[in-house]
């Protein structure tokens, strides 16, 4: 766990530190631990790189960032490395020649043990032996141990066996038991130490400075020796612990982070396809990246592999967003580009004055607007308000014009109603007054819209109870609402106009083919024939209708050209 002071490093300082704690001794686990820090911060700073490209929808498949700071990293640790091989090369020459000095030492003493030389004399050559031990160095650790087994058992067995003054040897007793007593005391004392790691790495000094005195007198050295080990065995099973809970520790770090990257793993993103989705996912995998910050390291052998999982995950799910953001921004596009050919269409048509066809038009702009997707945020009210300008400035225009005709359209609609009056109390028996009449009512203007149908509607009523009165042939009847029919056409519209016209051409056509094969088909009845004759008087009925329909139908058609040419 990083502290808050490592959580504010930035690379640079982080690779500052490393350039001196490698320039120092003994650092190997600082340098280690600065390397790892490194490392988590520059893929922290990648991972905000790539959100950032993500979320503006820039390409992030071929992304790639080097840190400056990182080449001098990897240049301060090459160094390092190079370094340590130096030393590591010079310590094993050390060693080996340390090696060789202590083995003749041993023979020496070994030498000396069993000579029958006078104390006097054996004497100084042990102690000038005990100092040139000490001067020789260290050995490898893999040979330390059975050589100085062997030098503590020839040392015990020259003060034990050798016959030498009881004033030298309790002199030397003394001297060794002072030091060894100093040494249990520095142990003891190293056992109340908080950093663990170093008390146990100082212990191991004491100990070899321990095996590399002479012994006490004999009846001192069991005790010295357990006071000497108690202490050792706190730090030894402080240390022990410590290492214990760390590897329970880390074991319990690679559940969590499991946990973590099977977290990220069921997020279901193939199917995202929304802003709010993808950023509902980014703010999950941040959440999850967030946490896996706050884990310690796995077992060594497994740190790796699962940040590796871990990060992989994730990069997946980034890829992806930019994917989607890179296909949205294409589909943005070409629904602006849609859009702008809308906005044209609207401001060329803004200034027409065909009121009825431009509104149909606009509605039809205004619906297709509706079906052409998003566009890119940054310009969706400008696009927007660019459109919007000039339906309003239309709609604006019609409403300015058409506001001076609601007035003369009330007054059409009571005049109109006045004329339907007269033509209901109409009780002449000529039908060409009540054509007048008619003809006066076509004359009066448009009446307002939501009264147009209701008025209508009683102007028929009105008209076929005077027709049935005068007995007015079908054809007078039907031009004479229909007369009445294209006056009240909203504004003369012309498409209106156009649309009935092909529809009665229609009907014409169809109507015209009927009497041409009704005709045909009277050619072959048998005049002669008993049954012949009522068939021929019904058929020749129909066909007196059908012909008169026709002549009604030529003249709506006429009816209708006359009023397109006068809309236009």
């Amino acid at each position: 766990m990083e502290s808050s002071e490592e959580k504010e490093l930035s690379l640079a300082e982080i690779v500052n530190r490393l350039k001196v704690a490698t320039e120092g001794e003994n650092n190997r686990q600082e340098i280690a631990q600065l390397k790892a820090l490194f490392y988590r911060r520059q893929e922290a700073l990648l991972t905000e790189m790539r959100q950032a490209l993500t979320e503006s929808g820039k390409e992030m498949a071929n992304f790639v960032h080097t840190f400056e700071e990182e080449a001098l990293l990897k240049e301060i640790l090459a160094q390092y490395k190079a370094k340590r091989a130096l030393e590591l090369e010079q310590s094993e020459l050390m060693h080996e020649r340390a090696y060789g000095i202590k083995k003749d030492i041993l023979e020496k003493l070994r030498q000396l043990i069993e000579s029958s030389d006078s104390v006097d004399k054996t004497f100084p050559q042990v102690r000038q032996l005990q100092q040139e031990w000490k001067d020789a160095g260290q050995v490898a650790p893999n040979k330390y141990g059975e050589l100085v087994k062997q030098y503590q058992m020839y040392m015990e067995q020259f003060y034990d066996f050798v016959k030498i003054s009881n004033e030298l040897r309790d002199y030397d007793f003394k001297k060794n038991l002072e030091v060894k007593t100093a040494l249990c005391e520095a142990v003891e004392k190293l056992a109340k130490e908080a950093n663990l790691n170093d008390a146990f790495q100082k212990l191991q000094q004491l100990h070899a400075e321990w095996r590399e005195l002479g012994p006490v007198a004999p009846e001192l050295r069991d005790g010295l020796w357990n006071r000497f080990k108690s202490a050792s065995d706190i730090i030894n099973k402080k240390h022990a612990e410590f290492y214990q809970g760390k590897k329970v520790r880390e074991e319990e770090n690679l559940e969590k982070k499991t946990v973590l990257c099977e977290a990220v793993a069921q997020i279901a993103y193939s199917e995202a396809n929304t802003y709010k989705v993808w950023d509902e996912i980014t703010a999950k995998v941040l959440e999850l990246q967030e946490a896996w910050k706050q884990i310690g390291f796995a077992p060594k052998k497994a740190n790796t592999q699962i940040y590796e999982k871990f990060r992989k995950a994730c990069d997946d799910i980034f890829k992806a967003k930019s994917q989607f953001y890179k296909e949205v921004k294409e589909i943005s596009a070409s629904n602006l580009e849609k859009k702008r050919a809308l906005c044209e269409k609207a401001e060329a048509l803004k200034d027409s004055t065909e009121w009825k066809e431009a509104t149909d038009k606009f509605i039809k702009l205004q619906q297709e607007w509706k079906t052409i997707g998003p566009v890119s945020k940054k310009v969706s009210d400008q696009i927007w308000t660019r459109f919007i300008t000039a339906c309003d400035a239309f709609f604006a225009a019609k409403e300015k014009a058409q506001s001076g005709r609601v007035a003369e359209q009330v007054e059409n609609l009571q005049k109109k109603k006045l004329v339907l009056e007269k033509i209901a109390a109409y009780a002449e028996n000529s039908f060409a007054g009540l054509k007048a009449l008619i003809a006066e009512y076509n004359a009066i203007g448009f009446v307002p819209f939501k009264d147009k149908d209701g008025l209508y509607s009683e102007y028929k009523k009105v008209l076929n109870k005077q027709f049935d009165r005068l007995r007015v042939d079908e054809i007078e009847r039907k031009l004479s609402l229909f007369t009445g029919f294209v006056e009240n056409v909203s504004d003369k519209s012309v498409a209106t106009l156009r649309k009935e016209k092909e529809r009665l051409i229609r009907t014409y056509e169809n109507l015209t083919s009927d009497i041409t094969t009704r005709e045909n088909n009277m050619g072959f009845i048998n005049t002669d024939s008993k049954k012949a004759n009522p068939l021929m008087a019904e058929m020749q009925k129909v066909l007196c209708r059908q012909k008169e329909e026709q002549e009604v139908l030529l003249k709506k058609i006429k009816l209708l050209e006359d009023n397109i040419n006068n809309a236009q």
